[in-house]
């Protein structure tokens, strides 16, 4: 452990060695956390018929106002095609309809339908419990502190240049 801990400190890497002298960053714990996170939303989402990021999909949209595809590509941070299938998946079972942008006949707008509503206000109480359910043991400050925190860290990953990275 002690040639470690050399190696780490020229590295200049902020670490935590645990008992069995493992490098562990913080990145693991909140990596960790997200995917049991998701994998909870996905189970009690696939009961209501529905996959990883569809209801993420959903959320984005509205009955009255439809939203450009290519931009809720851009807002999702996933490529076209994904969110082509998504679409076609959702449109198949009813809770979204592409129709002709308004604003530009030549874009294609997605909008929610009114079972695509329902669908939506399921997808929010499902969250609600969820969240309800994983902070329970927090304090409200708590719960403050890590938005606070969270919130810097997603700015932080936005205006990170990943060409400054050395590989």
């Amino acid at each position: 452990m002690g040639d470690q801990n050399i190696i780490i400190k020229r590295l200049g890497i902020n670490s935590i060695m645990d008992k069995n002298g493992d490098l562990q960053l913080l990145i693991f714990g909140m990596v960790d956390t997200c995917r049991k996170y998701r994998a909870t939303i996905n189970v009690v989402l696939n009961t209501i018929n529905l996959y990883a990021g569809q209801d993420y999909l959903l959320s984005q949209l509205s009955l009255d106002k439809g939203m450009k595809i290519s931009i809720l590509a851009k807002n999702m941070k996933i490529q076209m095609p994904t969110l082509s299938k998504m679409v076609q998946r959702l449109e198949k079972n009813g809770y979204v309809l592409k129709d002709k942008d308004v604003g530009d006949a030549r874009s294609v707008a997605i909008f929610l339908t009114e079972d695509g509503v329902k669908k939506k206000r399921q997808i929010y109480s499902i969250w609600t419990q969820i969240e309800e359910k994983t902070f329970a043991a927090f304090l409200p400050g708590e719960k403050m502190q890590l938005r606070t925190l969270l919130r810097q860290m997603s700015i932080n990953l936005d205006n990170l240049e990943t060409d400054t990275i050395n590989c």
